[in-house]
């Protein structure tokens, strides 16, 4: 099953603001953040057989091409 994967991300993250609290021996840095990002996958199969029935018998394909292209924005807390 001859083909390829190709995948392409880009981000940003964006932290209007963080600290740093010490409790006892624990350090904690509570961080609130923003993140906005693009990613694009590919996936190219050559001559692709699949046997869906169990009895030997396939389904062949010549060229198969799936790709997703997401984008996406978030807000995020963590410490």
């Amino acid at each position: 099953m001859p083909g390829n994967f190709k995948s392409f991300e880009a981000n940003i993250r964006f932290t209007p603001f963080s600290y740093k609290k010490k409790i006892w021996i624990i350090t904690f840095s509570p961080k609130l953040y923003f993140t906005a990002g693009y990613r694009y996958s590919k996936w190219i199969v050559k001559d692709l057989a699949i046997d869906i029935t169990g009895k030997d018998i396939e389904f062949s394909k010549s060229d198969l091409e799936m790709s997703t292209s997401i984008r996406y924005f978030g807000v995020g807390y963590s410490f």
